[in-house]
């Protein structure tokens, strides 16, 4: 999770200054990471502009090895004014 934390907050921030009228809606992903860090299938609950932003460095990513595989990371977003 601080890798995904750090390295996805800059992400983050990208997206909201590049996407036109970027959404606040929260939303939820589970990422299936295999043995060597790469991600195999990403769950969503709702389909955003900014999980749209997203989703094109989260199919590239390389996470670190996980303890098992597949690995299951659950990352729910809210945002605040």
């Amino acid at each position: 999770m601080p890798y995904f934390a750090q390295k996805y907050a800059g992400i983050l921030k990208a997206c909201f200054a590049t996407v036109a009228r970027p959404s606040t809606l929260p939303f939820t992903l589970v990422l299936a990471i295999g043995k060597n860090g790469d991600v195999l299938k990403i769950y969503n609950d709702t389909a955003t502009n900014i999980y749209t932003c997203m989703k094109k460095d989260l199919d590239a990513e390389v996470f670190p090895a996980p303890p098992t595989s597949p690995f299951f990371m659950h990352i729910k977003w809210r945002f605040t004014d």
